[in-house]
């Protein structure tokens, strides 16, 4: 049986490649800096970490904002608007709702406007006190009691699951029964889901849309809908996706230099505001308690 030295030396990039990636990180983080005006772009997630694997290409990229600058206005402002569209499913709106993996709480503020009593749970004590802050009743998912909750969201979260079932059991238990569950995640059945979202060690289990709906019903909860996740973008935000997904499989910078020409030109026509909805890659699935 190989030890953990070995299993290590073999899954960890070499130096030669560790030395690549950290040229093209730098060279893409100051190409980006000098777009940016009173931000910074930093680097994040696994590779930020010193956790990704042999072969990583997919690298995590925070820009940091100011507080209660415009631009950090913006993002909350759309990301409110997503956590609606998301609770229209839930009729009539009331009871009370858990968002695991709540993160910064902008779905408990939307949640608490629409008249449901929010709790929610997360594993990063920073979000924890960010939400309790706020005044929200914020804790790990353990310490809520039996048979507690009329509907439970799971936006972005069981792809991290360390283990799902074990998981969902506890899930299942704070659920009063025919409870509503929301889920969202990355579809490995569509292009867009495979590619945004195969990042081991951050996310470390994936589903299609059938392999989903079997997890779910073998582990007690009814699947009611499922459907493709429609994203809104305006226009100039799509045009900018394109051209990074260009830049990922092929690392020409020229990419950026087309995308601010375009960008420029949709500003010019003031049609760069335009929204339109377009497939991200994940699905949204509804489903009930069964007890």
């Amino acid at each position: 049986m190989e030890n953990r030295t070995e299993i290590l030396r073999k899954i960890k990039p070499s130096k030669i490649e560790e030395a690549i990636l950290k040229i093209k990180i730098n060279r893409f983080l100051g190409r980006l800096n000098k777009n940016l005006e009173g931000t910074e772009a930093i680097l994040g997630g696994s590779v930020a970490k010193d956790t990704h694997l042999r072969g990583t290409s997919d690298v995590d990229i925070f820009v940091l904002y100011e507080k209660d600058k415009d631009i950090s206005n913006k993002l909350e402002k759309s990301l409110k608007i997503d956590a609606k569209r998301l609770l229209k499913s839930i009729r009539p709106y009331g009871g009370d709702l858990l968002d695991i993996g709540c993160s910064f709480g902008f779905l408990l503020e939307v949640a608490r406007e629409l008249g449901f009593k929010v709790f929610g749970a997360d594993i990063s004590q920073d979000c924890i006190n960010y939400c309790i802050s706020k005044g929200f009743i914020v804790k790990s998912l353990s310490d809520y009691n039996d048979n507690f909750f009329d509907i439970i969201t799971l936006i972005g979260v069981i792809d991290h699951f360390s283990d799902p079932i074990k998981d969902f059991q506890e899930i299942k238990r704070v659920s009063k029964p025919g409870a509503s569950i929301i889920i969202r995640i990355a579809n490995m059945d569509l292009f867009l889901g495979r590619h945004s979202t195969v990042k081991p060690p951050e996310h470390l289990y994936y589903f299609s849309s059938a392999t989903l709906k079997r997890f779910l019903e073998d582990n007690g909860f009814q699947v009611t809908n499922i459907r493709r996740s429609l994203t809104p973008f305006t226009i100039d935000e799509f045009s900018f996706r394109v051209f990074r997904y260009l830049f990922r499989i092929s690392h020409y910078d020229f990419w950026f230099d087309i995308q601010k020409l375009i960008s420029g030109i949709l500003k010019f026509l003031k049609m760069d505001k335009i929204v339109i909805l377009f497939p991200d890659g994940q699905i949204i699935l509804n489903a009930r308690c069964k007890k």
